[in-house]
């Protein structure tokens, strides 16, 4: 059996007991949470560098934002290209270096959010802070970790070559020997699930987690990324910031 640790946000109420037999997709906790930061990856979704990408800002530091607000404009020949936000809050960070733009959003709200269960299994122990949950899925912890939660296919890909990455990443979560900071933030703007690799280069998890990064990025040992191998096509369910992956 495998513990599985489900971190709950601030303001979530637990909806399980310890004992509770549950099935994937069951509701643990819900609530309207406190306030977070969301990332926008500027540089990536324009496609300019980081210093072009802050240029072609609309927003200031500070500025308060709604959803539906144009952040930045991109202009060309061909026409422009407009990044919106998803989100109302204020612009709290520009990171200059990057290309990024985090906003402070406020959880209120009307509409609660959700924590659901990722497999069947029992609840071992709950409070407000965490629910862990008991499940006869095969499991691995990782060495490091940064990031959310996301559920996705495992794609290998042998060469790590950033310039052979395209939109057929969207959705999947890849399986790499070693990346490094461009193919991670081009990874992040293809809009892939998450990352298992077995090293990181030019970048370490305190700046990730510095940069609030909310795709979920997985360090293995090489013994783990060989036996991650013989997943490839397979689901796993990926908890950043727990450093555990569950296969589906």
């Amino acid at each position: 059996m495998t513990l599985l640790p489900i971190l709950l946000p601030e303001g979530f109420d637990l909806k399980v007991s310890a004992g509770d037999k549950i099935a994937a997709g069951s509701i643990l906790a819900e609530g309207q949470g406190g306030v977070h930061e969301e990332i926008i990856h500027l540089a990536s979704q324009l496609k300019l560098s980081p210093q072009k990408a802050i240029e072609a800002l609309k927003k200031n530091l500070g500025d308060s934002v709604n959803a539906g607000d144009v952040l930045a404009i991109r202009k060309s020949l061909l026409g422009s290209q407009k990044i919106i936000s998803n989100y109302s809050g204020i612009i709290a960070k520009i990171d200059e270096s990057s290309g990024d733009l985090i906003i402070r959003v406020n959880g209120g709200g009307t509409s609660l959010k959700t924590i659901v269960a990722p497999v069947d299994g029992i609840i071992d122990s709950c409070d407000k802070q965490k629910i862990v949950l008991k499940t006869d899925r095969e499991a691995m912890l990782a060495q490091d970790g940064v990031g959310e939660e996301s559920e996705g296919e495992i794609v290998y890909l042998p060469d790590s070559d950033e310039t052979k990455l395209n939109t057929d990443i969207k959705g999947k979560i890849l399986l790499t020997k070693a990346i490094d900071k461009i193919y991670l933030f081009k990874t992040i703007g293809l809009e892939a699930a998450g990352i298992i690799t077995e090293e990181i280069e030019g970048i370490d998890f305190v700046d990730l987690t510095e940069k609030n990064i909310k795709m979920p990025v997985l360090e293995i040992s090489e013994e783990g990324f060989k036996k991650m191998i013989k997943y490839d096509g397979k689901k796993v369910y990926l908890f950043g910031k727990n450093k555990s992956i569950i296969v589906l």
